[in-house]
């Protein structure tokens, strides 16, 4: 023992912090790589915030100023570059998006990256500025077999019917390319066979509405490694992928540009608009409400058309919403209750109202789903409409308008003269002369 102390304090001293090594120890390699990655992350970020910065970027391809900045597209040479091309010009991005109307790209028109569908194109005017167009894109696909024999590079391909595209990146509003022969003149697009062999599948025979394969193969693979992941969650993850890559409410955007449009034809204020609006949806309420003598039936309307509004949801998100036979059980008898409360609600209206009586059969029909495109109306109360009330209108707005009001004066001349204002005078006397003609 004597030999061994000896032995021990000949040795030298080995600090405490140096007696556990980093290799041997998990709590120190994870200390260690989080200060690693403390000191890391400040640097991190700011290489991602440089990524978002706008700059004076120069076209990839003709050095011009870059409007467009699309970060899915690649150079053709793409082997010997280690950065990919990503800006373009506004002529530059058309000749190079024509055939890749997938990708996602961003507008730096504004002095920041926005996301743009991919129908939304830039145009320089005169005065160096840019205005948006809007083009018609198509469905990328494999060529179809021709039906006829003639030159095969002699085909013109043009925007076909609208379709509906909805993939992994969320939803596309794109066209089906149709295909015409410059010698024969035929004329032919794609079926669902060539649909399917694309990589698509059809969501109805009509095939309005199309899914790409991946989006079936990537929800089968989340729901083996997520089994509660549900179908609602899945679409609405589409749909803000379709939101967050600018795919978003193109109708209202073509509704919008159309109101600008009539505003500055008509030279109207936004807030002449508005007013315009409220005046409207009041002069509507007032309508309604002066054709009701008796609260009770305006109590009875307001309720019959609530629940038969909550029938048809209910009825249109029976097998949509709901893969459980008892919870449909469930909807089945909230159903049949909703519905004895509004024929119950029906006949107390037919014994208020004198005269315009509900067709319980007609809107037995409504409810079956049959006849829904055959009568506008099913109320009786809609058909109510004051003559005085809409003359009162009629003269706010020939003031408001001013000189343009003469299109609201040929009106009445259009009506008691019986004829058509796209009907020429021409059309009009060749039209008499053929009915003297007529024995």
């Amino acid at each position: 023992m004597q030999r061994l102390g000896d032995i021990l304090k000949s040795c030298p001293v080995v600090p405490d912090e140096l007696q556990l090594s980093t290799s041997s120890s998990w709590p120190l390699r994870q200390s260690a790589a989080q200060e690693r990655w403390k000191e890391a992350r400040p640097y991190h970020l700011k290489c991602l915030l440089d990524t978002e910065a706008v700059g004076q970027e120069l076209c990839c391809r003709c050095s011009q100023a870059a409007v467009i900045r699309c970060t899915d597209c690649l150079p053709a040479d793409w082997l010997l570059e280690s950065l990919p091309s990503e800006w373009f010009c506004e002529d530059c991005d058309v000749f190079e998006h024509r055939s890749r109307p997938l990708h996602n790209r961003d507008s730096i028109v504004g002095g920041f990256l926005k996301a743009i569908p991919p129908s939304t194109v830039f145009k320089k005017t005169e005065a160096d500025k840019y205005t948006t167009l809007e083009q018609a894109c198509l469905l990328p696909t494999k060529r179809p077999p021709r039906p006829c024999s003639c030159d095969t590079t002699n085909i013109t391909v043009s925007a076909g019917r609208a379709v509906i595209m909805i993939s992994m990146k969320g939803r596309y509003d794109l066209h089906l390319p149709l295909y015409t022969c410059n010698d024969c003149t035929i004329q032919w697009t794609l079926d669902v066979q060539d649909l399917i062999r694309s990589g698509y599948w059809p969501a109805s025979s009509h095939s309005q509405t199309i899914y790409k394969l991946d989006v079936f193969s990537s929800f089968e693979d989340l729901k083996i490694t997520s089994p509660g992941f549900s179908r609602q969650a899945f679409a609405k993850w589409l749909e803000q992928r379709t939101l967050r890559f600018g795919r978003t409410c193109q109708k209202a955007v073509e509704a919008a540009a159309r109101l600008s449009e009539l505003k500055e034809e008509l030279n109207c204020s936004e807030e002449m608009a508005l007013q315009w609006t409220a005046d409207v949806q009041q002069w509507a309420i007032c309508d309604i409400t002066d054709t009701i003598t008796d609260p009770a039936q305006q109590t009875l309307q307001q309720s019959i058309e609530g629940l038969f509004v909550s029938i048809h949801q209910r009825k249109h998100s029976l097998y949509r919403q709901n893969d459980s036979n008892k919870l449909r059980h469930r909807l089945r008898q909230k159903l049949a209750e909703e519905k004895r409360r509004l024929f119950d609600q029906i006949r107390r209206y037919n014994t208020l109202a004198a005269e315009d009586k509900i067709d319980e059969a007609l809107i037995e029909g409504r409810l079956a789903g049959l006849g829904s495109g055959t009568e506008a109306q099913i109320w009786p109360w809609d058909a109510n409409i004051s003559e005085g009330r809409f003359q009162l209108a009629l003269q706010y707005y020939k003031a408001a308008l001013g000189p343009c009001s003469s299109l609201l004066g040929n009106v009445d001349e259009e009506e008691e003269c019986d004829c058509s204002p796209d009907v020429s005078e021409e059309e009009e006397e060749e039209e008499e002369e053929a009915d003297d003609k007529t024995p």
